[in-house]
């Protein structure tokens, strides 16, 4: 994020930090441009672009379903920041108004098993899994090559370390989802699929799980909007697009620069 937000004598590197931050959460620049504005419809994807060098405001691309076509919106800050040592505590201070109008749970209830997505995480971590398999229980000449350049190359310490990182980490993530399960109040067969999930994919199912979470915040601040209700994140980030675009097929957004009172 280097150099894409105004130079400042202070605050630079904390601001292009919580930029970057607030550009990887959805539900909170949801809850802000609905809390802020008169937007209208489902906003899609959100970003907040560079900060303007007046400091005055802040502009967010939204990307709606129907046209995926960008529109900006402008929020001001009232009055103007000093400097950039402001954008976090300024930032967090709508986060948190906007959570609070919209009764955001810390914890909300996931219902449903979301299966990850190939990428990033899941076909990676199949190949790597079959690969390390195949390198320590593999039988035949290919199985004996691929053990001698793997001991040649790495050491013959490698395919133990990497066998034991494998089962300890698992384990801990197993564990780990094992008791997310009934934080989140998750019902039984559906917490079942999540942690033999876990077992097998590791950090691959914990990735959709957190997004989950993320994702039902951003459907109970919706449901609360013209929006209304959309469909729950089942089969992964392509499958919520699509079932989110279908559900809004009906109405489409009609963007106007922020109303409401800024601080």
């Amino acid at each position: 994020m280097a150099g894409l937000i105004a130079k400042g004598p202070k605050g630079q590197q904390d601001a292009e930090n919580m930029l970057s931050y607030m550009n990887n959460q959805p539900d909170m620049l949801t809850a802000i441009l609905k809390h802020r504005t008169d937007f209208k419809g489902h906003p899609g994807d959100l970003y907040i672009l560079p900060i303007p060098k007046t400091l005055d405001k802040i502009i967010i691309q939204a990307q709606p379903p129907r046209s995926r076509k960008p529109v900006e919106v402008e929020i001001k800050f009232d009055p103007p920041m000093e400097d950039l040592t402001d954008f976090r505590p300024r930032i967090l201070a709508w986060r948190d108004e906007a959570f609070k109008h919209y009764k955001i749970q810390g914890k909300p209830k996931i219902g449903y098993y979301s299966e990850p997505d190939l990428f990033p995480f899941t076909l990676p971590i199949i190949v790597g899994l079959a690969a390390l398999g195949f390198a320590l229980y593999g039988k035949g000449d290919y199985a004996d090559k691929f053990r001698f350049w793997i001991n040649n190359f790495f050491g013959p310490g490698m395919l133990p370390a990497a066998k034991w990182l494998v089962i300890v980490s698992h384990s801990v993530e197993t564990v780990y989802m094992a008791w997310a399960m009934t934080q989140h109040s998750v019902p039984l067969f559906s917490s079942i699929l999540w942690v033999f999930s876990t077992a097998l994919l590791g950090w691959a199912t914990i990735s959709e799980f957190w997004e989950s979470i993320q994702y039902e915040r951003l459907r109970h601040i919706l449901r609360q909007t013209d929006v209304g209700d959309i469909p729950p994140r089942v089969g992964g980030s392509a499958q919520a697009r699509t079932a989110v675009t279908s559900a809004s097929a009906g109405s489409g957004p009609k963007p106007v620069k922020g109303k409401k009172k800024a601080q």
